[in-house]
């Protein structure tokens, strides 16, 4: 049970590339390609192995969806 109820909470908060393009309103694919870019909304890769997994925090999805130009700018500038 306490399982279950550490992978619900990790999964309110972390969104897969299926949730995050929903969320934002694009295809997965176009997310992938931002990725790719590096642009869009900051994503995190969780795992050591090339079996890892790409995940999006909701904050940095909710961030982007404010405002995609000033996001996008803010992360140019951090490189």
């Amino acid at each position: 049970a306490a399982a279950r109820q550490q992978i619900a909470a990790f999964h309110e908060t972390w969104y897969d590339r299926r949730r995050a393009a929903a969320f934002l309103g694009i295809s997965p694919r176009t997310l992938k390609q931002w990725q790719l870019d590096r642009r869009g909304p900051l994503a995190t890769k969780m795992g050591d192995s090339r079996q890892s997994r790409t995940f999006w925090h909701v904050d940095e999805l909710q961030a982007f969806a404010r405002d995609p130009a000033g996001y996008n700018a803010a992360r140019a500038a951090d490189r």
